[in-house]
């Protein structure tokens, strides 16, 4: 009999320790009127036993059929409102972003493998004034982009040399996977300088974004997270490649010392990407706010 009751005593515990804690923000919110809702919601799953079908905005977009393009929904314990117009989405993601909406739900992958510092999920605040403000004005800039244009054509010529050579061997070619992978090409070697390495486990870190756990979103299960198969793979990935953006940083640091010293550059060495900026930025003592490592791994992925 004691020991029941000790158990009952644990989870009780449990329960009251795992529980999400209100914020000033989540009070005030409670006050407001919500889209509508769909019933049943059960306690702790919420609305995840209406999501039937095996993609997600299918089963969405059944709802919406029902309850209209703007209602709301329980993933668990988390909160959610779906908008399913072009005008609903402008309206949460450009003209109210800055004052609401920005402030996103981030998957264990997500939080982790941007080491919960990815800029789509920054809360509004200082730091997410600056990266935009550096971002726009710094980073996507004229100069910067017309500095970025041999890396850009000789990843299009790498491109067009597998259609011709395809072609000339009358071989069938997958074009879609092509397209695919000279997107990750360039993005990666504007970026980072660097393809191979980040191209192969780019699919991987994409792949397991699109997924989530239920550990996520009921919060008496995150007792169980650590033990899942989907932290494992979160954690794989992750010894996977922090190694490898280490490695990079280390490299392109060394480069931007040397331009900056004023030594020769030969080879790839002179071409300028995205993360000599961070860098360059991050040995900026008169930069508003200090750039970390942390934080230019999680600007980069």
């Amino acid at each position: 009999m004691l020991v029941e009751i000790a158990i009952a005593l644990l989870v009780i515990a449990l329960f009251i320790h795992l529980r999400p804690k209100p914020t000033a923000k989540s009070k005030a919110l409670r006050h407001l009127p919500n889209p509508p809702t769909p019933k049943p919601r059960l306690p702790f799953i919420g609305h995840l036993h209406l999501l039937n079908s095996p993609l997600l905005h299918h089963s969405l977009l059944h709802l919406a059929e029902s309850y209209g393009p703007l209602f709301s929904l329980y993933f668990g314990s988390m909160p959610t409102v779906v908008a399913s117009t072009p005008e609903l989405f402008k309206l949460f993601l450009q003209t109210h972003e800055a004052i609401s909406f920005n402030t996103r739900f981030q998957t264990s992958a997500i939080k982790r493998l941007t080491y919960d510092n990815s800029v789509a999920m920054a809360p509004f605040g200082p730091y997410w004034k600056f990266i935009r403000k550096l971002i726009m004005n710094d980073l996507l800039n004229a100069t910067t982009i017309n500095k970025l244009r041999p890396l850009r054509s000789k990843e299009i010529r790498k491109f067009l040399m597998v259609m011709a050579n395809n072609a000339e061997t009358q071989q069938p070619l997958n074009v879609t996977e092509e397209l695919l992978r000279w997107t990750n090409s360039t993005i990666s070697t504007m970026m980072l300088g660097e393809t191979e390495e980040v191209r192969n486990i780019a699919r991987d870190v994409l792949e397991i974004f699109g997924e989530y756990s239920v550990t996520d979103f009921i919060w008496p299960m995150q007792i169980f997270k650590k033990f899942g198969n989907y932290e494992q793979r979160i954690d794989a990935i992750f010894n996977k490649y922090d190694p490898i953006i280490e490695r990079v940083i280390k490299k392109r640091q060394g480069i931007v010392n040397k331009r900056k010293n004023g030594e020769v550059l030969v080879g790839e060495e002179e071409n300028v990407v995205f993360l000599d900026s961070l860098l360059e930025f991050a040995q900026d003592e008169t930069m508003e706010i200090k750039i970390t490592k942390e934080q230019i791994k999680g600007l980069v992925v």
